[in-house]
């Protein structure tokens, strides 16, 4: 059986590899997002490669990953991080929603660009010791979450499945478009459910008329045996749910200064 791999260019090159085929499993690192030439809401010079294209439709249609992600049927674990500057946070999530399978997963660390740590590095293996090997790694389903918008609030919930193994939940929000240099808030998260098996992690967040709204749990989970990597070790690894959005049709980034500080 054989997997792919690949780092930056290299996980665009595991995006349009995919669809071969041949391949059983696929982990893109840091790369392989699509809709780059899709800008980012609001005015935000540079958000997307665009401009340097004579031909658009030919680019998307051949050489933009979104044109190759509907073709892939292998399963996929996309790792990245929470600020990375060539696989952006919400290319990444519309990227997977393009497979016709749900078997993909997201791991990110937060607030760091183009370097995934230890908790992401980890389940590398993983995926193709389950998919390759045939030896279940017993990794959980991408984390189930929910999102409302009622009256001006917006309500996010997350509830982790395989909840025996798991150490945390952090909710992080926020309201900047750029995904580059946003930076994200962690959610004072209210768990509910009298079961650790059923426990339900939920936030309430404004919403503002002019701003957009991005919202997403990273779940910890606990491994057997602590696992030595090239760079350290971790008895962890983290799973993404799906990053909820409420964006409006016009973004004004002066609004950014109704929001509270703290």
């Amino acid at each position: 059986r054989i997997g792919f791999s690949g780092f930056s260019m290299g996980g665009m090159i595991t995006a349009l590899t995919a669809i071969d085929s041949r391949l059983k499993a696929v982990v893109p690192f840091v790369g392989g997002s699509g809709f780059k030439h899709v800008d980012f809401p609001g005015p935000i010079e540079g958000s997307s490669i665009r401009p340097h294209f004579k031909d658009l439709e030919l680019y998307k249609t051949t050489i933009d990953a979104s044109a190759y992600w509907p073709l892939v049927k292998c399963p996929v674990l996309f790792i990245s991080s929470s600020n990375d500057f060539h696989a952006t946070f919400e290319r990444i999530y519309q990227s997977m929603a393009l497979l016709k399978h749900r078997d993909w997963r997201v791991s990110t660390n937060i607030h760091q660009n183009h370097g995934p740590g230890p908790e992401q590095w980890v389940l590398l293996n993983q995926w193709f010791n389950q998919y390759l090997k045939g030896t279940d790694q017993d990794i959980p389903v991408t984390p189930p979450s929910t999102f409302d918008v009622v009256s001006g609030k917006a309500t996010f919930s997350v509830t982790p499945t395989d909840q025996d193994r798991l150490v945390n939940t952090e909710i992080y929000f926020s309201y900047d478009p750029n995904s580059r240099t946003r930076f994200w808030n962690r959610a004072d998260a209210k768990r509910s459910g009298a079961k650790r098996s059923a426990s339900r992690w939920s936030v309430q967040l404004p919403v503002y008329d002019d701003l957009p709204l991005y919202v997403f749990a990273m779940c910890r989970y606990r491994m057997p045996q602590s696992v030595p990597l090239e760079r350290g070790e971790t008895s962890t690894f983290v799973l993404n749910s799906d990053e909820q959005s409420i964006v409006p049709e016009s973004v004004n980034l002066q609004a950014t200064a109704m929001i509270p500080k703290s």
